[in-house]
């Protein structure tokens, strides 16, 4: 596969598990596979159609649902109140970091761009998490999310 398609799709295009394979099969170096492993089935599918790789890269998988790793090890999923827990903790050292709320609010955009896959789809309030204009409004915005949308088992949608 010609590296310029793959530059060209920037994290967008589908994967490549034949150039894997290939790159497996043929390289003397050690490799890892990155190629959006969001569930403990995609891991284990992956697994099974690889034995040979000696690693995985889990980032986007494992921002969109914080339990992964857990549940990769035959832990249970993240409850609701967890998840809160979770994304308050996070919010507050935020906070403490910048020292205010704003920058804040920012980067917990960015993280629910992601965990917002674990919940039912609901376009009202991801358009509200991804166009707040400050903290007041971040913090509905997240309120009505855990109030309102069921959570899923895993994380679903493309994470891009």
């Amino acid at each position: 596969m010609p590296l310029a398609r793959v530059a060209k799709e920037k994290y967008r295009g589908p994967l490549h598990p034949d150039a894997f394979a290939l790159a497996l099969r043929e390289s003397r170096n050690p490799l890892c596979y990155n190629g959006d492993l969001r569930t403990v089935g995609e891991a284990a599918a992956f697994a099974r159609h690889f034995p040979a790789a000696e690693a995985v890269m889990i980032g986007r998988g494992g921002v969109a649902d914080p339990a992964l790793f857990r549940k990769l090890r035959g832990g249970p999923a993240a409850s609701r109140a967890e998840l809160q827990a979770f994304t308050a903790e996070l919010y507050r050292e935020y906070q403490a970091f910048y020292g205010q709320t704003g920058p804040a609010a920012q980067r917990m955009r960015e993280i629910w761009f992601y965990l917002i896959h674990l919940f039912e789809e609901d376009k009202r309030l991801q358009k509200q998490m991804r166009r707040f204009r400050g903290p007041a409004e971040y913090e509905a915005a997240e309120a009505a999310i855990f109030q309102e949308l069921p959570l899923r088992p895993d994380a679903a949608g493309e994470l891009i």
